[in-house]
């Protein structure tokens, strides 16, 4: 999965945040469904601007697409998403392609930027190999007051994972349906970083056209 220690390459050692006060949710309710995907500007690196859509969201060349998103975003629920996306395209071109990791603070924060930094350096060439799918089922003010919480469900089913040499590592058990919940804060310059991410037990969400 695209993600912190969404280290799709060893997914138990991964995304392994557990300190994220919301519970799993389903990311297959109560969204709005794209049919398709389009490139995505500035995918690596900062949220940008514009319309926040499952087209707009979505990277073809990255193999990242977007299938649904939360109906009726008030302006700031629109912002976090958009962050959150851009969190999401930069750490999936970091594990696909290895690049972007000297841009990742740009996305991500405290124990998140920390984790994606680790995961990075234990990597020893291994890439992961797209496709990824993801439906984002809820964005909400955290518990704590402090922050949005991001519902999603990645559809990991079909990536495949590749050592330094090439050869494919891939294990049944990578290719699942993970469950996310991403904590976003804002930061004192006014834009929103990752900074916290929990994932659920796998296979209890659904990511559904």
């Amino acid at each position: 999965m695209p993600g912190a220690g969404r280290v799709l390459v060893k997914q138990p050692e991964g995304r392994q945040h557990h300190r994220a006060a919301t519970e799993h949710r389903s990311a297959s309710t109560g969204a709005t469904t794209s049919a398709g995907a389009s490139a995505s500007p500035g995918a690596s690196s900062a949220a940008g601007t514009g319309p926040v859509t499952p087209e707009s969201m979505s990277d073809p060349d990255l193999g990242y697409t977007v299938v649904s998103i939360p109906a009726n975003l008030d302006p700031t629920q629109t912002e976090v998403l958009r962050a959150y996306f851009a969190y999401e395209r930069a750490t999936w071109r970091l594990w696909t392609k290895n690049e972007g990791l000297d841009t990742i603070s740009t996305v991500a924060t405290g124990e998140v930027l920390a984790k994606v930094q680790h995961n990075a350096s234990k990597r020893n060439g291994e890439l992961t190999r797209p496709p990824v799918r993801i439906s984002v089922s809820e964005v909400t003010a955290s518990a704590d007051g402090d922050g949005y919480a991001v519902a999603a469900c990645v559809d990991q089913t079909r990536t495949t994972f590749v050592d330094a040499q090439g050869n494919d590592t891939t294990k049944p058990q990578q290719q699942v349906h993970v469950p996310i919940i991403e904590i976003m804060k804002k930061t004192s310059e006014g834009t929103w970083k990752a900074s916290q991410e929990e994932h659920g037990e796998v296979n209890t969400c659904s990511v559904s056209n």
